[in-house]
């Protein structure tokens, strides 16, 4: 049996779902869109006393889930109750609680060729640790690292460094809707902290004088590299994202041992797409921060003019075979 269709789960307001779909749509593809908080989306899973479970879907276009050659699933916050640290009505938090327990029984359900990426890749890779602990395998360099609330083990790390760079494990919203930035620490910094530090586990990781940084996009077999000048600005120097649309990005290159440690990460941990960030230092060496496997494109896609959204489209029409 042919399979001829591609689901996409998210939600609206998304330019990057938009703009893939509008890719897919002037493709003739058959393309679903499920979105979780709209009331004219529906599925189900029915149980009645046999083996034969039937999954139902109703969209904006009508897909049988046998049909399923591919599912890219977006499911970025939308709701304030979904942000870490942000609150909702109780409505609001009941109804993301439940629609997050049907999701994985219900993806688990289905069995396309493609996923981008599977669910459970996503959650495996998102963890910094597993990050690390993989890229350190694959043979990237990476920072000296603490990960956790141990003030003696990260005030030893001022042994070795002046500074240090203190990032959050989670993406987690101070009021009032405040990002966590990487942040430059001090040795005091630590010490003036003690009664508080034990509270919450952190990244701590040595800092590294950069010359610049790359962001390079992988799709499927395709790399995009974006040469980010971060350090032509000071609010730009420790973390690019304060301002992140200030024009400091050109096509970059990377070289082939970093391509080839990078494949393999990206292989090991089974992605078809994600968002890298990594340094170079003042002596060229490339190091590696973190992967992002749902990280946003389009700000880069626009600047440099990367076929980003494209790439995604066509990997969604492939019959590959699925990257569990």
């Amino acid at each position: 049996m042919k399979r001829d269709s591609i689901l996409i789960i998210g939600q609206t307001p998304d330019l990057h779902i938009e703009k893939v779909l509008k890719i897919l749509k002037e493709k003739g593809e058959n393309v679903a869109f499920l979105q979780r908080y709209n009331n004219h989306d529906q599925l189900s899973i029915h149980f009645n006393n046999s083996k034969d479970t039937k999954v139902s879907l109703k969209t904006d276009k009508a897909i049988a889930p046998k049909n399923i050659k591919s599912i890219w699933m977006r499911l970025k916050p939308s709701l304030l109750s979904e942000f870490p640290g942000g609150v909702g009505s109780t409505e609001e938090r009941f109804m993301v609680y439940e629609w997050n327990s049907l999701m994985k029984p219900f993806l688990q359900e289905l069995s396309p060729n493609k996923w981008v990426n599977h669910p459970d890749r996503n959650h495996h890779i998102g963890y910094k640790v597993n990050q690390l602990k993989l890229a350190e395998e694959c043979g990237l360099t990476i920072p000296e690292t603490i990960i956790g609330n141990s003030m003696s083990s990260v005030l030893s790390l001022f042994d070795k460094y002046e500074k240090l760079i203190y990032k959050t494990l989670s993406s987690f919203i101070m009021p009032p809707n405040r990002v966590i930035y990487s942040t430059l620490i001090s040795k005091d910094d630590i010490k003036n902290s003690k009664d508080t530090f034990a509270m919450a586990p952190g990244i701590y990781q040595a800092y590294i004088e950069k010359s610049y940084e790359l962001r390079i996009t992988i799709v499927g077999e395709r790399l995009f590299i974006a040469h980010i000048d971060s350090q032509s600005s000071k609010e730009t120097t420790v973390d690019w994202r304060k301002n992140q649309l200030r024009p400091m990005y050109k096509p970059g290159k990377i070289t082939p041992d970093l391509l080839k440690k990078l494949k393999k990460f990206h292989r090991l941990a089974g992605l078809t797409y994600a968002a890298y960030d990594f340094i170079v230092d003042k002596n060229e060496n490339e190091i590696f921060l973190e992967c992002n496997p749902g990280g946003q494109w389009l700000w880069i896609e626009e600047a440099l003019d990367f076929k980003i959204s494209e790439a995604i489209a066509e990997e969604l029409m492939k019959e590959g075979c699925s990257k569990m």
